[in-house]
């Protein structure tokens, strides 16, 4: 059974009981329930998840926040994840499942993961360099 929560939407100057409904076992459908419908929430206004509020969204009117605040750790699960400048195709990490790990610098793929080691392109600068296993130069 599903309630319309007519007073907390009252005042809004139209018909919005259809639009917002809380079912007896606490989810929330926003819109008709096939679109997703959208939730507004004002500059430092914070959406939380969990009892404690162990994570948090939120927008200070300057930068943008996921926030997990309780204990455990956060997991960000996709088949392929991807980090990117908003607005552009510009990369700054690309995780493959079953396979690579890229680094980008500027867009520029810099570092790669492979089946038997790191691709690196362009320059490598170190405090040091540790080798275990085989060193060969090739010829100089």
């Amino acid at each position: 059974m599903s309630q319309k929560v007519t007073p907390f939407m009252g005042g809004l100057g139209r018909d919005v009981t259809s639009k917002f409904e809380i079912t007896d076992d606490a989810s929330v459908t926003v819109g008709d329930g096939t679109n997703g419908g959208n939730v507004a929430v004002g500059d430092n206004g914070v959406i939380s998840f969990g009892a404690g509020n162990d994570l948090q969204i939120y927008h200070d009117v300057t930068n943008s926040y996921i926030k997990d605040a309780g204990t455990g750790s956060l997991f960000l699960q996709a088949t392929n994840l991807i980090l990117r400048s908003h607005g552009t195709t510009e990369n700054y990490m690309r995780g493959i499942e079953n396979g690579t790990v890229e680094l980008y610098h500027n867009g520029i793929k810099k570092i790669e993961t492979t089946a038997t080691g790191v691709d690196v392109t362009g320059d490598v600068q170190g405090d040091g360099l540790i080798i275990d296993g085989t060193f060969d130069l090739g010829t100089l």
